[in-house]
């Protein structure tokens, strides 16, 4: 009936957070979405900044690498997800989909571990400084495109890649020298052709 409260989804399914939510929407022919939107809205779990948020979404927006433009409280916690851009909403991309729960991972961006530094310094520290290494690492990371980090390609044509082979091959060497295949005695003389191999490729790509 004209002016009727819209029916929503049952708390138990939705949880109680999703239902204040919807409760709040503006249902006015102006402004409001239509009723036959709010049929398309269905349970989405949020995986951001380490947290899970469950909400309602139109799940037909989700795939990899698509937008979702998110709204924080001053707390700051997540409180609103969209698809279209507002004022005030941050821009994640989603990064993984499981759609046996309809988990959603969303990044805003990509981040190195802070160790991945640390190891560079300690393996070219001789040769660069820390803040030179700061530097050019963030220009790397800068470069990663999230509409695109799912694919393989994204990171693998980054330097970053090239990196993190190297200082790979770098330990991979380091545990194989410490068992030699050979005698020890002749250890002085021979090299092991793996430990030779390893270092002589990691660089190609």
């Amino acid at each position: 009936m004209l002016g009727a409260e819209p029916r929503l989804p049952p708390i138990e399914k939705h949880g109680a957070a999703a239902w204040e939510r919807a409760r709040t929407i503006d249902f006015s022919p102006s402004i409001g979405p239509a009723l036959s939107d709010m049929a398309s809205l269905d349970r989405v779990i949020f995986g951001i900044e380490g947290k899970r948020v469950e909400t309602l979404y139109d799940r037909s927006h989700l795939k990899l690498g698509a937008i979702v433009y998110v709204k924080f409280s001053e707390t700051p916690e997540p409180v609103a997800f969209s698809f279209q851009p507002s004022k005030g909403a941050a821009k994640y991309t989603v990064t993984w989909i499981a759609t046996s729960e309809w988990y959603v991972e969303i990044t805003r961006q990509f981040t190195l571990r802070p160790n991945f530094a640390e190891r560079l310094q300690k393996e070219a520290g001789d040769y660069i400084s820390r803040a030179e290494i700061d530097v050019a690492l963030n220009i790397f990371v800068e470069t990663v495109r999230m509409d695109r980090f799912y694919q393989t390609a994204e990171l693998g044509n980054n330097p970053l890649s090239v990196i993190f082979t190297v200082l790979e091959r770098l330990d991979d060497c380091r545990r194989l020298q410490k068992i030699a295949p050979f005698p020890p005695e002749l250890n002085t003389y021979l090299d092991d052709p793996l430990v030779s191999y390893l270092y002589l490729t990691c660089f190609d790509r």
